[in-house]
């Protein structure tokens, strides 16, 4: 994990890295770097990320990026800084104003805007019903955003054909079937479908979402099934495995799609201990961009580059992964007191909740 921000923040209501329309993002053309720029509460702060290939190109030639001059700051996380596997290279991922409100219904995610730069990981945290679910099914495209866009390496998300959009971005959800007769090793290799012979939308886009490898199907499957610890299980019917088999199973099939982005809905909620930190550790050193949302505030501050804490459909905002910072957004979505207590002898800080002096008690 990249060394966590030293930003103080008070209460921090806004993004930290955005691409809004006071920050805007900004195309430095003779280094091929696009920087996300943020200023305002909590001061200013500079995310790098590298854009390079035919639909960037297009980009820079429309003239959608402007020359940065004289930033300076904090870089973010780089494919580079990672192990080097056929699963290496993130992209770019951007939010803006994304709102979600089925006919009838309440909206269940208002106004969420963030950019997340190719190769970072980010935490989505919040209560249960506080709309990480709803924005991840935005993310993978289960649910069409009532309002606002989603833009992957700079591209909006319904621009690209599906075959197109699951070579960029591969999904784990909380619940998957297990009643199809089917080995371990054949779901595995249902991710490698995206990757056949199909007709696709532009050819910018194809080239964006095409993940050629030098490798062989069978050895990509082979990879991921020994990466996730699933060599023994390879010919078992997946419907005789348990709950935490069947979840690392989904993980290594979604792995296999060569993803550029993979977004997990509780990835370790099945999981136990060791399974949970073992499976979190396989796929947050592939070097490509991460989204998951999870209940456990340790695995988020050790594993991600970036939170994004949730509360009723809104967003309370997004910080490093540090504790100082993420304190007072989880005291607020949690509606309790966070205190940072540092655990011995390895004198690593943490977060704890308070929940016996919730604030809602007190209402």
């Amino acid at each position: 994990m990249a060394a966590p921000a030293t930003v103080s923040v008070a209460r921090l209501r806004y993004p930290l890295v955005s691409a809004g329309k006071e920050e805007g993002s900004q195309f430095d053309a003779s280094q091929e770097t696009c920087r996300f720029v943020a200023t305002g509460r909590v001061g200013p702060f500079v995310q790098e990320t590298s854009l390079v290939g035919p639909p960037f190109a297009s980009a820079r030639s429309a003239g959608r990026f402007a020359p940065v001059q004289g930033t300076t700051g904090l870089s973010a996380p780089t494919p580079e800084s990672h192990s080097q596997n056929h699963l290496a290279g993130g992209v770019s991922l951007r939010v803006e104003a994304l709102t979600f409100a089925p006919k009838g219904e309440a909206p269940r995610l208002r106004d969420v805007t963030f950019t997340l730069p190719a190769g970072a990981k980010l935490a989505v945290l919040g209560e249960n019903g506080a709309g990480k679910t709803t924005l991840l099914r935005l993310l993978y495209r289960f649910y069409k955003p009532t309002s606002g866009t989603i833009c992957l390496g700079g591209f909006p998300a319904s621009d690209f054909s599906r075959s197109d959009y699951a070579r960029l971005l591969a999904a784990v959800l909380q619940e998957s079937p297990a009643d199809f007769g089917l080995s371990v090793r054949q779901v595995v290799a249902l991710g490698r479908t995206p990757h056949r012979k199909t007709v696709r939308t532009s050819r910018s886009l194809a080239r964006l979402a095409h993940r050629a490898s030098s490798q062989s199907c069978e050895s990509v499957v082979d990879d991921v099934l020994h990466r996730l610890n699933l060599d023994a299980l390879a010919e078992r019917p997946i419907a005789t495995l348990s709950g935490g088999q069947r979840q690392r199973v989904m993980i290594a099939r979604a792995l296999a799609q060569e993803p550029r982005l993979l977004v997990l809905d509780e990835p370790t909620s099945n999981l136990d201990a060791r399974q949970r930190l073992a499976a979190i550790e396989a796929v947050a050193s592939l070097g490509i961009s991460l989204v998951f949302s999870i209940h456990d505030i340790d695995i988020a501050l050790t594993y991600a580059d970036y939170i994004l804490v949730l509360s009723e459909g809104r967003m309370l905002g997004l910080c490093p992964a540090d504790p100082q910072s993420l304190q007072p957004l989880i005291s607020e979505a949690f509606g309790a007191p966070a205190r940072i207590e540092v655990l011995q002898p390895s004198q690593k800080a943490c977060l704890v909740l308070d929940l016996h002096n919730s604030f809602r008690d007190r209402d």
